[in-house]
């Protein structure tokens, strides 16, 4: 059987599912080429993990047998189909995507990734209160199903069940409820909507006192579990971070402590290589995009010299260095400020540089993201009172004397703790367009 690799994507899982139900129905099916309902049954007896996809196809359309053929092309598409509702923005699935899957499926995803699957998803579901179900009815009842609306409703009940296991039936109880209701939105927001219920009961609003069993079940976890884990979470926070209701900054919080303990989980595990500083540095990063001239640059780097060190120079030779990098650009004399202690108005003059400069599609509603992300930096490069920032500016163009090319500008914001003399160099060069923010 064809095995995946991590955070596989939606055509590499469909093409494994088609390949190990084959591999399945060679051994059911009859010489004829056909699987009856009868060598579907005895299949799902054995405990195969595909048996349940022939059975709900047959019992679907009412056929008594299927060919081979039909039945991996019809379920190879169906994989592809459903994969893709629930993968993200990168076409991947990572492990907690998989779960918001369709039952049929999720099993399956976890067989072919080499993971043993938690059976206790599978178990039945809660039943729904009278009065949650009456709710729900209300919250359906109108066709433009917000995400708001769902939460308002499942809240309060979700907030009084403590156990993981009730939580987890409760999320399935809602997510059963939301399937029966097919064209009451659109397909994709309800997808999503069932995702958010069965991750908000299964983990990412865990209540107090749950943190532990939290941190012991990520130390379960191998690498490449924590990397998808925290990938997931990261995912949501940006998805956040665009809305600006009450719940929804609850959920941010609690999304945004559980990532540090996915890091501190990482490091715990490491060989000594891993920090926490580095790891949130690296997280902005690459949260921040590739290094593309043409749509700006927004990076963040690590570095360490000696305390007491002349950081007006160390900064002028660290934005010269970016920009030799990026092939000697041309560019008029470096205005150097003064170091200054950290102030929210000089974080938020780095927040907006970095979209409004450093990005080609930013928005004025990211700078709360973006401060985040620089919070979560400064948290481990020190205490506020030993941090401070400097900054260097200039324009730059291939040749500064051409009347006809626009000069861009470039930026070195330096931020240092002065007892340790660690510092992290944000280098922002402006895109060729500059966005309307």
């Amino acid at each position: 059987m064809t095995k995946l690799g991590r955070a596989p994507t939606v055509e590499a899982f469909s093409k494994a599912f088609r390949q190990g139900m084959e591999e399945a129905l060679q051994q059911a099916a009859g010489r004829d080429g056909r699987l009856s309902k009868k060598e579907a049954e005895r299949l799902a007896k054995s405990g195969n993990v595909f048996a349940d996809n022939a059975l709900n196809y047959l019992e679907r359309t009412k056929q008594k047998s299927v060919s081979i053929d039909k039945l991996l092309d019809r379920s190879e598409a169906y994989a592809y189909a459903m994969a893709k509702k629930v993968a993200g923005p990168n076409r991947r699935l990572s492990l907690l995507e998989a779960r918001a899957l369709p039952r049929d499926l999720r099993k399956d995803f976890f067989v072919l990734r080499g993971k043993t699957y938690d059976e206790g998803s599978t178990r039945p579901a809660a039943e729904l209160s009278s009065e949650l179900k009456t709710k729900l009815d209300a919250v359906f009842a109108d066709r433009w199903v917000s995400t708001y609306d769902l939460h308002e409703a499942i809240e309060p009940q979700l907030k009084t069940i403590t156990d993981p296991a009730a939580r987890a039936a409760f999320a399935q109880a809602v997510e059963q409820y939301i399937e029966a209701h097919p064209g009451t939105a659109d397909e994709d927001k309800v997808l999503e909507m069932t995702r958010q219920v069965y991750g908000a009961a299964t983990g990412h609003l865990y209540p107090p006192g749950q943190q532990d069993a939290f941190k012991t079940a990520l130390m379960g976890l191998d690498m490449d579990g924590l990397q998808e884990l925290f990938g997931d979470w990261s995912t949501q926070i940006a998805e956040c971070a665009h809305e600006a209701d009450a719940r929804n900054s609850q959920l941010f919080a609690a999304l945004r402590e559980g990532c540090r303990m996915i890091n501190q989980a990482a490091v715990d595990k490491s060989d000594g290589d891993m920090t926490m500083l580095g790891l949130a540095v690296d997280d902005a990063s690459s949260m921040w995009g590739d290094e593309s001239i043409m749509d700006g640059i927004a990076r963040a780097a690590l570095d360490q010299h000696a305390p007491g060190s002349d950081w007006g120079a160390l900064t002028t030779a660290a934005l010269e260095r970016r920009l030799n990098q990026l092939g000697g650009l041309d560019h008029r004399p470096l205005a150097v400020g003064r170091a200054e202690p950290i102030s929210d108005a000089g974080l938020h003059d780095l927040a907006l540089t970095i979209g409004k400069k450093g990005m080609a599609y930013a928005t004025t509603d990211d700078v709360p993201f973006r401060l985040m992300q620089i919070d979560d930096i400064l948290r481990e490069l020190g205490p506020r009172s030993d941090l401070k920032m400097i900054k260097a500016a200039t324009e730059t163009a291939d040749d500064l004397n051409d009347p006809e090319e626009t000069p861009r500008e470039a930026f070195m914001f330096v931020v240092y703790n002065e007892r340790s003399g660690q510092h992290v160099n944000f280098f922002i060069f402006e895109n060729s367009l500059e966005p309307e923010l």
